[in-house]
């Protein structure tokens, strides 16, 4: 076995007991900061999307743009546009948004 444990490194996720990360780097609508575990630990919040594999930090996620809306955690793009009527900032989080 291996002397020590190695922290994983950023853009990526380890699995436990994994042995290489270079099978898992981090998925689309997430981010992995160093020590990152799993696929999910670490979400881009409602109201963001990242559409890029791999990414290392919060500042991956991007605001939702104007027009469209962005709900729930974790997305790879914005989930569509917002209601006819309403006006959808950049940013929003519902496809109706309140003032």
């Amino acid at each position: 076995g291996q002397p020590s444990c190695t922290v994983c490194e950023t853009g990526y996720y380890c699995l436990s007991n994994s042995t290489t990360y270079l099978h898992t780097p981090c998925l689309a609508g997430y981010y992995c900061p160093t020590g990152t575990m799993s696929p999910q630990q670490y979400p881009c919040p409602a109201g963001t999307y990242n559409p890029e594999n791999g990414s290392t930090a919060a500042s991956a996620c991007l605001p939702c743009p104007p027009g469209k809306y962005c709900e729930g955690e974790g997305l790879q793009e914005p989930t569509g546009p917002c209601s006819p009527g309403w006006y959808c900032t950049g940013g929003s989080f519902s496809d109706k948004p309140t003032a």
